[in-house]
């Protein structure tokens, strides 16, 4: 098993780029423990940012951390703490990305949702209660 972190692999058709992602703001116990995760972040950002302008194939993005923000609605913990508008900005926007899979929102209510031509899926095994498989 590989994990991609800030990484991607050629998969002839498609791009995967895994990351463990962004949060727009610190948890309570980053900002305690690990403060320096708002500067990692920021440069996460960055780096996705710069790889989706360069990228001309289709992209399948995975990620811990929400990218998106829809697919985390009916969790009870504060969306900021598990989505990044600022990166649901660049991923939705970008023409190469096709596929958005992420976990994190474990309580979630929708767990699915097709956002500017983009199918994103919450894979988290507690939200959905099951295993998601997705033909690609």
């Amino acid at each position: 098993m590989n994990w991609l972190d800030d990484e991607f692999v050629d998969l002839d058709d498609y791009i995967l780029y895994g990351t463990e992602g962004v949060l727009d703001h610190l948890t309570t116990w980053m900002r305690k423990n690990f403060s320096q995760m708002k500067n990692i972040f920021e440069a996460r950002i960055q780096k996705i940012k710069k790889f989706l302008e360069e990228i001309n194939k289709p992209v399948i993005f995975a990620s811990h951390y929400a990218p998106v923000c829809k697919t985390v609605f009916g969790d009870p913990a504060p969306y900021y703490y598990l989505c990044s508008k600022k990166l649901e900005n660049i991923v939705i926007n970008n023409k190469n990305i096709k596929y958005i899979f992420h976990g994190h929102a474990h309580l979630a209510k929708i767990t699915y949702a097709e956002i500017n031509n983009k199918k994103v899926y919450n894979v988290s095994a507690y939200a959905t209660n099951k295993i998601t498989v997705v033909n690609v």
